[in-house]
């Protein structure tokens, strides 16, 4: 009889130590569920914060833009109420004016001498630099 309670000592033992291990095992599991949870809610969040800085990045941007476009059409319309103190009355230059450069000028016989001569004194230069 010692024998056999000796024995269903030893099995009622394993069997705490069996239940023992598994409830330490859904102990863990359990823990790591919720640490997992916990990950999933902190990205969860990090999203939304990520989400509302680029909202309202955008949004400033675009109050920019605006800001800019409506100070650039006060400009333009600033500028529209000014005068144009441009706005004079020039005479338009003569038309029978020409202009000295053009080949239909009357030119002096002393530039004429003097083109030749420039042309005579270069042609001698170039000559005797190929020499």
């Amino acid at each position: 009889m010692a024998e056999e309670a000796r024995l269903a000592e030893e099995v009622r033992l394993a069997e705490e130590t069996r239940l023992a291990e598994e409830a330490r095992q859904a102990e863990e599991a359990r823990l790591a569920e919720e640490a997992r949870l916990a990950e999933e809610a902190r990205l969860a969040e990090e999203a939304r914060l990520a989400e509302e800085a680029r909202l309202a990045d955008e949004a400033r941007i675009q109050a920019e833009l605006e800001a800019g476009a409506a100070a650039k059409q006060a400009y333009w319309d600033a500028q529209a109420e000014i005068p144009n103190p441009e706005e004079k009355d020039v005479p338009d230059l003569p038309e029978q004016q020409q202009n000295p450069l053009s080949p239909e000028s009357d030119r002096s016989p002393l530039s004429v001498k003097v083109l030749i001569g420039v042309a005579a004194v270069l042609s001698l230069l170039g000559a005797f630099f190929v020499l």
